[in-house]
């Protein structure tokens, strides 16, 4: 494990290779020393170490495979998430806490999985599959979240987006897509199971937006949202694109 007591934190770099974490990093900071963690590999990361800073985490990676948590503890800064030659399969919670603006972006060349909570205090959350294809292409990059996981933004937007394509203010407007038959861009769940017990996406009136495109195959679907899932953004809008 390693600790930063803060600024200018921990960055760790491997120019022509991954990073396999087995203990935790943590960047400690106040509001005038900035806590931060770092990581920037051509390869994968991959374990189980946990990442905690007080500012923010920005992860860019070539592809991420791991169970890690990543949390900010007080910052505006957020956890930025990139998976820049791969998928992005994440095993660990996501977690921003105290700023009401620190957001959660992960964003993929290719697809996104989810298998555990992701939670922000008032930012936005947004999973970004395929971020750098053409909205037109068949460049696959799906979003799929496992039974049970929670999204909870306390008031931020929830995003579930692909390719390049952006509104004005960068929010991505285009779809996750898959080319797989019996698969969906976008899968809330992978079984349906009890009533209120499946995916939770709540945004406490925040803006929930969720485009997916499948190719057309047997069993085509652009967005599949599994028995038990709960879709509540409070008084605000809700679409599904698919």
């Amino acid at each position: 494990s390693i600790t930063s007591a803060g600024s200018p934190g921990i960055s760790i770099t491997a120019t022509n290779g991954g990073i396999a974490l087995a203990g935790s990093l943590t960047g400690n900071g106040t509001a005038s020393v900035n806590g931060k963690v770092t990581l920037i590999a051509s390869g994968a990361l991959t374990g189980a170490g946990a990442i905690s800073a007080y500012y923010y985490v920005q992860v860019e990676t070539g592809s991420i495979n791991n169970t890690s948590a990543f949390t900010t503890t007080g910052g505006p800064g957020g956890l930025s998430i990139l998976a820049k030659s791969g998928d992005a399969t994440l095993g660990g919670a996501l977690t921003t806490q105290v700023s009401n603006s620190a957001p959660i972006v992960v964003r993929s060349t290719a697809s996104i999985s989810v298998a555990a909570n992701l939670t922000t205090n008032g930012g936005g959350l947004y999973l970004w599959s395929r971020y750098l294809a053409a909205e037109g292409s068949t460049t696959v990059g799906s979003i799929s979240l496992a039974n049970s996981v929670q999204v909870k933004t306390y008031g931020g937007r929830i995003t579930l987006a692909g390719s390049s394509q952006k509104d004005a203010n960068g929010i991505p407007t285009g779809h996750a897509y898959t080319a797989t038959a019996s698969a969906a861009g976008v899968s809330l769940g992978t079984s349906d199971i009890a009533t209120d017990t499946n995916v939770l996406l709540s945004s406490s009136g925040g803006v929930i937006e969720i485009y997916g495109q499948q190719s057309g195959s047997a069993n085509a679907w652009g967005v599949m949202v599994h028995g038990g899932t709960t879709i509540n953004s409070g008084n605000n809008s809700i679409t599904i694109d698919g």
